[in-house]
């Protein structure tokens, strides 16, 4: 595991837009990352995966200026460099059914050009630090889906990053599988910068540092979940304080653009 805390991701004036959508998918939406687990929530289209693909240097096309771990991600070489030094899993990630565990990261580590006399000792760490110890030979087809989403994050710290980018990671998973899976990121993020992706408010207060929330390609808050539970707006529906504040923005926001309409 990487040992220090590392160099920042730092985002400004970031803005996309597609010609099939007439609302930018970001809006000149800035932000600095360090250490620690950030949530990027949101409901469906608020920006959250353009977002995460431009940070895993998977989407190029975006005004405004973007340094991830030191590096600009429109220079090809840069590319190189910040993908050896980062992990990402997307939503839905594609794998070998008939793979075990061990085969699929040994696979992983060798297209990460994890050097062949460390390969071992990496497969090693990473099935560990996921608890797949006792599944490392078991086929990932017949793994459960809290156990594949294990696989899936094992892939992502294969080459020991200082960058983990994970998209929707506790997607189809039960609440008890949910709770280990929140207990590993926030211990992935203990010495590492974490971006996590939720459209879950309550599950991304429970293993985040910090809430980066997005409505409609804008940053709407940014702060701590203590934080976000104490902004009061009148009369938002919602059960615990971070879920009516959550509400509550998405309120404003709406009240807003059909005052400007």
């Amino acid at each position: 595991m990487a040992d220090t805390v590392p160099t920042d991701v730092v985002v400004s004036g970031l803005s996309v837009s597609y010609r099939s959508n007439p609302i930018p998918a970001l809006d000149d939406v800035t932000f600095r990352l360090g250490g620690g687990v950030t949530s990027l929530v949101g409901r469906n289209g608020s920006g959250k995966s353009t977002m995460l693909r431009i940070l895993a240097t998977l989407q190029r096309g975006f005004s405004g200026d973007v340094t991830i771990l030191g590096r600009d991600p429109s220079s090809r070489q840069d590319r190189m460099t910040i993908r050896e030094q980062s992990g990402y899993l997307p939503q839905n990630f594609l794998f070998t059914p008939s793979l075990t565990v061990r085969e699929f990261l040994e696979y992983c580590a060798w297209l990460k050009a994890v050097p062949r006399q460390n390969l071992t000792s990496r497969v090693d760490d990473a099935i560990s630090a996921v608890g797949l110890g006792a599944s490392h030979r078991t086929k990932l087809g017949a793994l459960s889906g809290g156990m594949l989403r294990r696989a899936g994050i094992a892939q992502t710290i294969i080459n020991d990053p200082e960058l983990l980018i994970l998209d929707e990671p506790a997607s189809g998973l039960d609440p008890e599988q949910r709770i280990a899976l929140r207990d590993l990121i926030s211990d992935l993020g203990r010495n590492r910068i974490v971006l996590t992706s939720t459209h879950l408010i309550d599950e991304a207060a429970m293993h985040s540092d910090r809430i980066l929330m997005l409505i409609e390609g804008r940053v709407a808050f940014d702060g701590t979940p203590t934080e976000l539970a104490a902004v009061d707006v009148t009369g938002a529906p919602g059960g615990t304080p971070i879920e009516r504040a959550y509400t509550g923005l998405h309120m404003l926001a709406a009240a807003s653009r059909e005052s400007a309409a």
